[in-house]
């Protein structure tokens, strides 16, 4: 049966006892999926399986969700995530998450920025954040990686092509799950993803995808996001 596993607990030792006080930390879980979940608001037991059944609905419809690896920033010591977020990995049916493996590297960063926050009104929009990520970094001489983060619990962020028929899709997928309150919006979010990692040069991201955020909730709200700059190559 599927299965869920805290990981920043072990993943905050990790960062402590290696004296880690900068950069990211490169996660690959080869048999399962890596994301962050709301812990105040979400039912860790159940939601394995919901999350194992959408998502394979979302993949038929083309939306990407979160996936088997991500990068986590480290700050002062200390892992970028949510004040009230759980770093979780979900192993699959025909895996025991006793006997899972994560590839864990640790890359120090030349510096970890605050973008300006993004103000959404309606649940479900996609809001293109490439302007605010090129716009915040303002290095032209800079190659390397960028790792972009929203610490916001009812906030995904993912890429695609077309934001809007990516949002589209997803709320075609969960329209039930809404309905029938089975799901809450945090634990959507989570599904879609918290994370983008993509190389950096020529004052551009290399993507031909296009970064945006997408609500889950109600209400006028501001979203922010995080962005770190590791791995610069050498010019």
């Amino acid at each position: 049966m599927p299965g869920v596993v805290r990981i920043d607990p072990w993943l905050a030792r990790l960062v402590s006892k290696n004296g880690f006080t900068r950069g990211a930390l490169s996660i690959q879980a080869p048999h399962a999926v890596l994301t962050a979940v709301d812990f105040q608001n979400t039912d860790l037991d159940a939601l394995p399986y919901w999350f194992a059944r959408r998502r394979s609905v979302l993949m038929k419809a083309g939306v990407r969700t979160a996936g088997a690896s991500m990068s986590i920033p480290v700050n002062h010591g200390r892992l970028v995530v949510g004040d009230r977020q759980h770093l979780v990995l979900f192993a699959g049916a025909a895996d025991s998450p006793d006997m899972l493996t994560l590839h864990v590297t640790f890359i120090p960063s030349d510096v970890i920025l605050k973008l300006a926050s993004r103000t959404m009104r309606h649940p479900l929009e996609a809001e293109p954040v490439l302007d605010l990520i090129e716009k915040e970094i303002n290095d032209p001489g800079y190659r390397g990686r960028i790792c972009v983060i929203t610490p916001d619990t009812h906030t995904a962020l993912t890429l695609a092509r077309e934001p809007d028929v990516w949002t589209a899709s997803f709320s075609s997928a969960i329209a039930e799950d809404i309905g029938d309150g089975s799901a809450k919006p945090s634990a959507l979010a989570a599904l879609a993803g918290q994370w983008i990692d993509l190389a950096y040069q020529d004052n551009q991201l290399c993507t031909s995808e296009i970064p945006f955020l997408c609500c889950m909730a109600d209400g006028v709200a501001r979203h922010d996001l995080y962005i770190l700059l590791y791995g610069r190559e050498a010019v």
